[in-house]
Formats: structure tokens, C-alpha cells, sequence
């Protein structure tokens, strides 16, 4: 199964490529057909793992097959976790936040192929 979920957090091997920022792996899962959407216990999604771990290559990645496969985007990039945090509030907190508020922003216009 390739959405099976696993671990203490019920990660997805695509959640924990895109945390590692393993780039061709997340490229691989994603062509598989992993569902992005899929989040773990604590509420976190392929997006916010990646943002949450400052792996910009992996999120540009995953904003890029966000936008080939819905017509609207939001609500993978605006899921919030359980607490109720959304990932770039997330990133901003973890990393330094700069480079990827700009990935993110660039991202979500389309500014990057």
C-alpha cells in the first residue's frame, strides 16, 4: 500500500522523505500516486514536514505536484496540524524562516518550475 502509514506517528513514506528532505525519493513516492493529503498523528502532512524541516528542494517539490493536481491548493497548504498551526507558521518558528517564507511564496504563485 502506498499510502500505508507507520511508526509511532503513522508517517507516510512520503511525510518522512519530504522531512529528510529526500528530494528523488518524494519525486518517486509522488508518481507512485502517494496522496499528499494524508497527514500523521500530530496533524502534519508532507508540505508542513518539509517546511517544518527547511527542505526548500523537497517543498518546491511538493507545491509544484500540489498545483498539477487540484485546481486549488489551499487546503494542502493552509491544513493545519492539531494544535491548529498551519506549516509556514510552523516553519517560521523551527528554521530561520526567511528562505522558505520566499519558497512558499513563490510556490504558491507559481514562480518556480
Amino acid at each position: 500500500n502506498k499510502n500505508m502509514q507507520y511508526g509511532v506517528d503513522d508517517d507516510t513514506a512520503l511525510i518522512t522523505a519530504a522531512a529528510q528532505g529526500e528530494d528523488a525519493e518524494v519525486e518517486v513516492y509522488l508518481d507512485a500516486g502517494c496522496d499528499m493529503q494524508i497527514c500523521n498523528k500530530r496533524g502534519f502532512g508532507a508540505i508542513a514536514s518539509a517546511a517544518c524541516q527547511g527542505m526548500d528542494d523537497c517543498l518546491k517539490i511538493l507545491l509544484n505536484a500540489a498545483r498539477e493536481r487540484m485546481q486549488d491548493i489551499s487546503t494542502v497548504v493552509n491544513a493545519t496540524n492539531n494544535r491548529g498551526e498551519p506549516p509556514l507558521i510552523l516553519a517560521r518558528n523551527l528554521t530561520d524562516g526567511a528562505p522558505l517564507q520566499r519558497v512558499w511564496m513563490d510556490g504558491l504563485r507559481g514562480d518556480f518550475a
